[in-house]
């Protein structure tokens, strides 16, 4: 009997696939919302144990080692980089110290923060709180070189479905397109012809139109010291501030790359040809489970109302309700 449990046992832990890492990288695509809480408890722990250790097991990976970040569309139409590297793609260097200055000269007379102050007055290229400027502005929105990420998995899944998914515009939202639509029915001679031609293109514009969008969220977790301690290119830090309740709310965290290349490219420049390193994991979502996801997030208190504890947390969380049935 005792042999027969051992061998169920057995069975069990061999069902658990090892994560397959490449240049420091892995990715996994879940087939539901269901599966991401299995999905963590089959890979994460909460601390590596001495036996784990002895081992050499490459199961399972350690919470406190990794930081999570949600975005709305995988990585094929939005990049793991900066607001600012999104908007700006030659002179960064010109063009950030630019936008530092300019940005402290328009938040004076916005804080009454003593440390805020300190920074306004030195933000010369390569202060060494310059970070902190960053971080209080990126808190009101301003396109800054910081990424924010929390240190929980399911805070990050909240800001990975908390929006709509990102539309890409119609074909036939362009007019030019609306007209050669249009001239391309008019060739058919008769009007079943058109019928029919209209109905093939309504076809052939729609699945187009559906292959521009990001089928899945996508929720990174990264190693970010062990990161760090593979190139000089990449930071990361806790500011010091009070003024950011929002980011203490969502147990944030910033990091900073140096030279504005996304985090996978740098990952995998740092991790060449390693696949014994396990830096970065992607994990994929499905798009058509978001109001099960923000559901059952609102259950465990993370909603808007708790991750942004201002005024437009609690508008946009009472927007929620209106949109989501039984919110």
């Amino acid at each position: 009997m005792t042999n027969q449990k051992g061998k169920e046992m057995s069975r069990k832990h061999n069902k658990t696939k090892i994560l397959e890492f490449k240049n420091g990288v892995a990715e996994k695509t879940l087939n539901s919302w269901d599966d991401y809480q299995s999905f963590l408890n089959e890979y994460f722990c909460f601390r590596k144990t001495e036996d784990i250790e002895k081992k050499n097991n490459p199961q399972p990976l350690c919470y406190k080692d990794f930081i999570w970040r949600g975005q709305r569309c995988d990585d094929s139409l939005q990049k793991l980089e900066s607001e600012f590297d999104r908007m700006v793609d030659k002179n960064r260097k010109d063009n950030m110290k630019d936008h530092r200055r300019s940005s402290a000269y328009a938040f004076r007379g916005c804080f009454d923060d003593p440390s805020v102050e300190e920074i306004k007055r030195n933000t010369k290229e390569g202060h060494l709180n310059k970070n902190h400027f960053w971080a209080i502005g990126q808190d009101s929105e301003l396109k800054t070189p910081l990424i924010t990420w929390s240190k929980s998995p399911f805070i990050a899944a909240f800001m990975a479905f908390n929006e709509k998914e990102i539309r890409l515009p119609s074909v036939l939202e362009n007019k030019i397109n609306k007209d050669l639509y249009e001239k391309t029915i008019c060739l058919s001679r008769d009007k079943k012809t058109q019928s029919e031609t209209r109905g093939l293109l309504n076809s052939l514009l729609e699945n187009l139109d559906n292959s521009l969008q990001s089928p899945h969220r996508v929720i990174y977790a990264l190693d970010y010291q062990a990161l760090e301690d593979r190139t000089e290119c990449f930071q990361y830090f806790d500011p010091l501030s009070f003024r950011l309740p929002s980011f203490l709310a969502q147990q944030g965290i910033f990091t900073v790359v140096i030279d504005g290349q996304d985090i996978e490219s740098l990952v995998k420049r740092a991790c060449p040809g390693d696949s014994k390193s396990r830096i970065l994991l992607k994990i994929k979502i499905p798009n058509k489970d978001r109001e099960d996801v923000l559901r059952f997030l609102s259950l465990i208190n993370i909603n808007y109302l708790t991750m942004f504890p201002n005024v437009l947390g609690a508008s946009k969380f009472s927007n929620m309700k209106l949109e989501i049935d039984e919110y």
